[in-house]
This record gives structure tokens, C-alpha cells and sequence, in this order.
């Protein structure tokens, strides 16, 4: 493991650094301003405060409303330069803004913030920047850079065992790169997966306790299982099929294989030496790679259209409610609870149900305890139906969802909110944790700024109450297959 230099960056006062323009910079904007040198007419873009406002941190203590719907758990001032991209800008796709970071911006388009929380810690990432705060008190533990000397954007996140193994893209390159991080108390160190090909960027790969199954670039057809803890790839092989996320048990894997001619095969294949053991024909378009769970003895594989007999292929039962479109904003997912198995929590949009996984009968409306990745917000601007004239493409409002949780529960206090995780505070109650710009932090660019961005003078990382509490301690993401 190497420990990378740490990065001049932390956590406080959001004091803004200003930037002048280079000499070239400087020509280009006077010959876009006709040659002269008078300012451009500043844009009113401040609004009112909110909440999140204060240049510091602020707490649900101070309001005395810990654990109320909507209320304010906490909000972080982040400390560097930030701005609001919109598709003006020619940087981002999305017809929303969002706050980056100034000097992450990338040609192309920028992948979001990401955080995920493991024993009291949230880990926030902005590509190879991470930073770990207790939880308990806000404290920043540390701040590193993974990988400093190269570019990348990280595309997804994952817990094995105690290490954060993370999955990143090069800004010059199509294919991938893992890296295992361990968080330690004060620092971080890290390593990448040295696998003979590159890594193919899709979705989260299948892992269990130990392990990750990685997917070689397309040409090679190669896949790599990897021992988290050490670094060690143990076995490299072709495997005929891609990889279904969530599907790799103690002592299996499996994976997916089209044919010319007849159905899709659900191969298994042996951990201990990357053997494929057993395959069995799959019922039409089950096994989605999106949304496909494993139970954990790897009998039975339960997708969006229903379950499946891993052993036999035989279809069992399917879902009785179609799943929820994509364009709704909300996630369609199905997880098994590790402390009875027998069990599936299905979530298809607002609701969550808890089913026999064997028979697919409803054995609970809604489901107890449920897994903090069953909470998440949509942003309503991507709704069929919303009104977009009447908000703005700053302070189009998120919503939050998840079991227990009202259809009205909408994140305001933040311009460009961006939702990152869910955790379960000590108090029990499930909290949704944002990234945003204070509203009365906005400000139009002027001719020094670095871009041509609406500029950010508040960013913030702050965490709202869901209003639903559980009884079972959680932790990390380490409760449900």
C-alpha cells in the first residue's frame, strides 16, 4: 500500500481564493467585450438564506428539531472554489446545475459527488479527493488524494470487508481502473488492482465479504477475481457472460451468457478457481443487470420480472405490480435481509414490500428495519409532468423516498442539491445526506473568475431527517445481499 501526498484542501470557512486570467484569457475576454474593460452588469442571482446558511457548522441541536421530517441534521461549510454548471456552459449534460469543484472540471461530462457511511464515519469523495468525518461530532478525521499524478472520475463505490474499494475512469482512456482504499483513523492508504486489462465501467461489480469479481475491457472477455484485503488477483478467466451485480456468494459467482440462437444461460461458476460448473437456461428477460439479487446461499435470483430457481432455471413466481419507470425518478430494487434470508425487501418507487422469496406473497406492506440503501431522493425536474417554468434549473426541488417516508418530504434549502446517501444515526433515525450551494452563496461570474459558471461562495455538505426511525443498529452497508 502507498500513502499518497495529502491535498491543500479542507473542511471550514468558505473563503473564496480569487484567480486572475492568464494574459491569454485576459486578450480573449476584452475582444468578447468589444475591447473594453468595463465589468459586465452583475446578474442578481443571491436569494434568500436558508437553513444551511451559516458559515459554519450548524446542527439539528441548535433548533431542538432532531429526527422531524425535513428537518435540518447538519450542514458542513466545504472550504475551495466551487460553481453551479448549467448546459450553457458546455460542460455538463444535464439540464440541471450542479456544484464542482473549479479545479476537477473535466472536457467531459462531469460524474457527480459520491459518499457512503461505515461505522459512524461518512466518507466523502469529489473524484480522487476523499475526506472522513466523525459522524458524532462533524470533525473532519482526515483528507487524502488517491492516486494525486492522474486524472480520473470515479464512477461507483463499494465496502468488502473493511476496505472502500472504489471504481474510477481515466479522463484519457475508455477503461477503468480499481483501487482498494483503508480508511484508517487519521489517514488513508491505497493501492490499485493490477489486472492485466483494463476494468469495464458498469455499474457496481458483485462482491461479497472478501471479494470483487471485476469485468476485463470488452476485447479481452477476461474477468479477475480479486481478494479486497490483499490486492491479490486469484484467478483471471474467461467467463462467456457478464457479471450480474449483487450475485457473487461465499463460494460462487454467476454470470450471464447470450446465444445466437435460444434463451440466455445463467452460468455458475466456483470462486476457487473461476470454473464454470453449471449452467442453466433463463426465463425471458430475467436477470437484469440492474436490478438483479441474490439470495445468500445463491438458491434463488429475484430481478424485476421475478424469481428464479438458480439450480434449475425454473421461473418460481413473478412481481404482481409492474416496475416503476425509469423516467418516475425513482429506483426499482430488491435486497435480501442477511438475518432471514428467506425474506426479499422489493422497493418499486415510493413503496417497499416485504415478500416470501420462495412463493412472492406479500408478507409485509412495508418493510421494518429496512436497509439504509432503501432511502434516496429524485430530482422532480426529470418527471413526466413537472413544471419547469415554474421553478428554477438552481433550486429545482429533490424529493426524498424511501419506507416510512411521505410523498411530500422535499429538499429546498440548497441551489443545485445533489442527493449522496442515506445513513442510520445513533438515535435510529435514517438520514439523507446532500451536496448543494447555500442560495445566498450564488453570485454571476465576473471577468477574474475561472469560468464562465455561476460561482458558488457557500458550498455545503448537509443531512436531512427522513422522519422514520428504526429499532436494529446498522452498520455500514453491510446488512442486506
Amino acid at each position: 500500500m502507498s500513502t499518497p501526498v495529502r491535498p491543500s484542501f479542507s473542511v471550514g470557512s468558505a473563503r473564496r481564493r480569487r484567480r486572475a486570467l492568464t494574459a491569454f484569457g485576459l486578450t480573449g475576454a476584452l475582444l468578447l467585450t468589444g475591447c473594453s474593460t468595463e465589468e459586465p452588469e452583475r446578474e442578481p442571482v443571491a436569494e434568500e438564506a436558508t437553513v444551511i446558511s451559516p458559515d459554519t457548522l450548524v446542527t439539528c441541536s441548535d433548533t431542538g428539531d432532531c429526527g422531524a421530517p425535513g428537518a435540518l441534521r447538519w450542514s458542513l461549510p466545504l472550504e475551495g472554489e466551487y460553481v453551479l454548471h448549467l448546459p450553457e456552459d458546455g460542460l455538463v449534460r444535464t439540464p440541471l446545475a450542479r456544484l464542482y469543484p473549479v479545479d476537477l472540471l473535466v472536457p467531459q461530462e462531469h460524474v457527480n459527488a459520491g459518499a457512503t457511511v461505515r461505522d459512524g464515519v461518512l466518507h466523502y469523495q469529489e473524484h480522487g479527493r476523499f475526506r472522513a468525518f466523525d459522524l458524532a461530532t462533524m470533525e473532519e478525521l482526515w483528507a487524502e488524494e488517491v492516486d494525486p499524478g492522474r486524472a480520473f472520475r470515479v464512477h461507483a463505490t463499494q465496502w468488502v470487508g473493511e476496505r472502500l474499494v472504489v471504481h474510477a475512469g481515466d479522463n484519457r482512456e475508455w477503461e477503468g481502473t480499481t483501487y482498494l482504499l483503508a480508511p484508517g483513523t487519521d489517514s488513508l492508504e491505497w493501492e490499485a488492482v493490477d489486472a492485466d486489462t483494463g476494468i469495464v465501467l458498469r455499474g457496481t461489480p458483485p462482491a461479497n465479504d472478501t471479494h470483487v469479481l471485476l469485468e476485463g475491457v470488452r476485447d479481452s472477455g477476461t474477468h479477475h477475481l480479486v481478494d479486497a484485503a490483499t490486492g491479490a488477483v486469484e484467478w483471471s478467466a474467461s467467463l462467456g457472460g457478464e457479471p450480474v451485480p449483487g450475485t457473487l456468494t461465499d463460494d460462487a459467482a454467476f454470470v450471464v451468457a447470450s446465444q445466437d440462437d435460444g434463451p440466455r444461460l445463467l452460468r455458475r461458476v466456483d470462486l476457487a478457481d473461476g470454473r464454470v460448473t453449471d449452467e442453466v437456461p433463463l426465463p425471458e428477460g430475467l436477470a437484469s443487470r440492474d436490478h438483479a439479487a441474490l439470495s445468500p446461499d445463491g438458491g434463488l435470483l429475484v430481478d424485476d420480472v421475478g424469481a428464479v430457481d438458480t439450480d434449475t432455471g425454473e421461473l418460481l413466481w413473478t412481481h404482481a405490480e409492474e416496475p416503476v419507470s425509469a423516467r418516475s425518478g425513482f429506483e426499482w430494487r430488491a435486497r435480501f435481509p442477511v438475518d432471514d434470508p428467506g425474506l426479499v425487501y422489493v422497493q418499486n418507487g415510493e413503496r417497499t414490500r416485504v415478500l416470501d422469496a420462495r412463493t412472492g406473497e406479500t408478507v409485509r406492506e412495508e418493510a421494518p428495519d429496512p436497509p439504509a440503501d432503501l432511502f434516496g431522493a429524485r430530482q422532480l425536474w426529470f418527471v413526466d409532468g413537472f413544471d419547469r417554468d415554474a421553478h428554477s434549473q438552481y433550486r429545482a426541488p429533490v424529493q426524498a423516498y424511501g419506507p416510512g417516508v411521505g410523498d411530500d418530504l422535499l429538499i429546498e434549502t440548497a441551489a443545485g442539491t445533489h442527493y449522496l446517501t442515506t445513513y442510520r444515526a445513533d438515535d435510529g433515525a435514517y438520514v439523507g445526506v446532500y451536496q448543494g450551494c447555500a442560495p445566498d452563496g450564488m453570485r454571476a461570474p465576473e471577468l477574474d473568475d475561472p469560468t464562465p459558471a455561476r460561482v458558488c461562495d457557500a458550498p455545503r455538505l448537509f443531512a436531512v431527517d427522513h422522519g422514520v426511525a428504526g429499532d436494529v443498529p446498522q452498520s455500514g452497508s453491510a446488512q442486506v445481499r
